[in-house]
């Protein structure tokens, strides 16, 4: 085998132990709670719904979950979790923007793609802060159901490098479409 530029000046003995070994994963104690479901607290939104991955000893991925009209946070928590063998954090968002940072007030819906991305992106966040090492970094999936799956489209193409996966169910093919004749 001839390699071109592959010129020894220092020993194979030399540069083996240059070479830094690749870290397995690190295996962490298993994640307790009280519930695999519960609500996680956000400063400017309604709280959102999470799905725990209880018992792990690894980061886990994220899914990231939008609700269609009809359903709920709660219900899509739940069949998320369900769908992924209870192996990822499942985080459902409200939908809703808390006024005036008033979270816990009636709240507005979060009807625009910022409103939504917002919302997302602290969620994400909290996750992290509250769920710290168990939370895989870059690891995050975007789903989203029905109108929930349209909703999704833009905010995935915004943010590639956030959610280089995208799930879209019984929805958002003809905005997925549009904006791939656009581009």
């Amino acid at each position: 085998l001839l390699l071109p530029s592959c010129h020894r000046s220092t020993s194979h003995k030399t540069r083996a132990k240059s070479i830094r070994p690749v870290s397995a994963p690190q295996q962490l104690v298993p994640l307790m709670a009280q519930n695999a479901f519960d609500k996680l607290k956000l400063a400017h939104f309604e709280s959102a719904s999470i799905a725990i991955p209880l018992g792990t000893r690894w980061a886990r991925p994220v899914v990231v979950a939008i609700h269609g009209k009809n359903d709920s946070p709660e219900m899509d928590c739940k069949g998320w979790s369900a769908i992924t063998e209870r192996g990822y954090f499942v985080l459902c968002p409200a939908l809703s923007a808390a006024p005036n940072g008033d979270a816990g007030s009636s709240s507005p819906p979060c009807s625009s793609v910022e409103c939504l991305a917002d919302e997302i992106r602290e969620a994400l966040v909290a996750l992290r802060k509250r769920f710290g090492r168990y939370v895989a970094r870059n690891e995050v999936v975007l789903s989203g159901f029905d109108s929930g799956a349209a909703r999704a489209v833009p905010i995935a193409l915004q943010n590639p490098a956030v959610f280089p996966v995208l799930w879209l169910i019984n929805g958002g093919l003809a905005e997925w479409a549009t904006a791939l004749s656009t581009n």
